[in-house]
């Protein structure tokens, strides 16, 4: 096969896919189906790699200050792993909309590099049509985050209060670090020089007790953590020591300190906060003996957990134009473009939910205006854009842009 220079030959998939268009009859239709699963499946592995990554940055991220959280409340470990879980519902639903995005515009980008597009058209596929199956991907993605928006997000949000809670007021959990001045309570510090792996076997003990009549300061060779399991309180048994009384000082072989440590917290909240309730739940929460700014912030919330549900259609009706790159043209402005897009729209639905909340505009309203007009904006670039070389709105603003950009820098000089 001859190519005429500065053409890039097809890729085996663009060839295979342009003979399967030209077959006809019942067998095409039954390739259109194919190719448009074909499509999807290409999606698949960069959007689920950005989903992965922006989700454990964002987890990342977290866990880093929760982790000194822990520390400070002298905890365990493990409340980590259920804060994790718990906080997985809530940035999973940031990051779903970018990795959608980001997804369908990589898969779109390397198939015009590989000119799948171009056998697509040349059989006659409008670019409409090729992001015809993305569109229904951006419809199947709304319906699952309905659930994820509507339901797992409210109890993975009050499952993380409940934990945060149960570590601040849980009290000392029996664990001691090595070398740290542990706070156990309002009126005692406890320190010890050495501590074994278990945390509870002590060597080289300090505690100071804050009492009416004074400060006992005691110190210790050896001491042990005995944590009650069945009261749920925590003991110190100190050996070979002395405490410094108000009174004077009292040596001691062995000495338990005579109040118990409780490590048992108080109970949590009844789950209530308006971004703890379902969907159901906040759709039947608008009682007439509700305040009128509990059933606005209720309202609010509502919209605005369904609007980011149907966005997730205008993000595919948005992307689809926007990865439609030139085959010597770069890719970064485009995505830029996407994601300066998608960062805009979650400020501006922040700030209609803040407004609906307050009173100041009807809750509805302000919600769906702003998503119409995101919706309005992606049908726009979609429907205008219909073949790759030909005129697109993507690539006019683009070229919009990048003008004010170089008259900017002529006037700086």
């Amino acid at each position: 096969m001859e190519h005429r220079p500065g053409v890039s030959a097809p890729s085996r998939e663009s060839v295979s896919v342009g003979r399967a268009l030209h077959r006809g009859g019942r067998r095409a239709q039954y390739r259109l189906h194919a190719i448009d699963l074909y499509h999807l499946r290409l999606m698949l592995r960069p959007m689920g790699l950005a989903l992965g990554v922006t989700l454990g940055a964002l987890l990342a991220e977290r866990m880093l200050r929760l982790f000194d959280l822990i520390v400070n409340q002298g905890a365990a470990l493990m409340p980590v792993l259920t804060i994790a879980v718990s906080l997985t519902p809530h940035y999973l639903g940031l990051a779903l909309p970018a990795a959608f995005c980001v997804g369908l515009m990589s898969t779109l980008i390397d198939m015009s590099r590989n000119n799948e597009l171009d056998a697509l058209e040349s059989a006659g596929w409008s670019l409409r049509r090729i992001g015809a199956s993305f569109v229904v991907a951006g419809v199947i993605l709304a319906l699952l985050s309905v659930l994820l928006f509507g339901f797992a997000q409210p109890y993975g949000r009050y499952a993380y209060r409940a934990a945060i809670h149960a570590i601040v007021t849980a009290g000392w959990s029996g664990h001691v670090e090595q070398g740290v001045f542990l706070e156990v309570d309002d009126d005692l510090v406890l320190s010890a020089t050495e501590v074994d792996t278990s945390g509870r076997l002590l060597t080289g003990v300090f505690i100071l007790q804050r009492e009416a009549d004074g400060e006992t300061a005691t110190t210790a060779r050896r001491g042990v953590v005995v944590p009650n399991r069945l009261s749920g309180a925590i003991q110190l048994r100190l050996e070979d020591g002395v405490s410094l009384t108000p009174d004077g000082p009292l040596a001691f072989d062995t000495l338990l300190l005579a109040r118990d440590l409780s490590a048992r917290g108080e109970p949590f909240r009844p789950r209530g906060d308006s971004r703890e309730l379902t969907l159901i739940e906040l759709a039947q929460g608008t009682p007439d003996q509700l305040a009128p700014a509990d059933r606005l912030e209720l309202k609010a919330e509502f919209h605005a957990r369904v609007v980011r549900s149907v966005s997730l259609i205008g993000i595919a009706l948005a992307a689809i134009p926007l990865g439609v790159v030139g085959k010597r043209a770069p890719a970064w402005p485009r995505i830029v473009m996407a994601l300066v897009l998608l960062t805009t729209y979650h400020h501006v639905l922040l700030f209609a939910q803040t407004l609906g909340a307050n009173g100041t505009v009807d809750p509805a309203l302000a919600l769906w205006t702003a998503c119409a007009a995101f919706m309005g904006f992606s049908l726009w670039l979609y429907a205008g854009t219909a073949s790759q070389g030909g005129r697109s709105p993507a690539r006019h603003l683009l070229r919009r842009i990048e003008a004010l950009r170089a008259g900017t820098r002529a006037e700086s000089r």
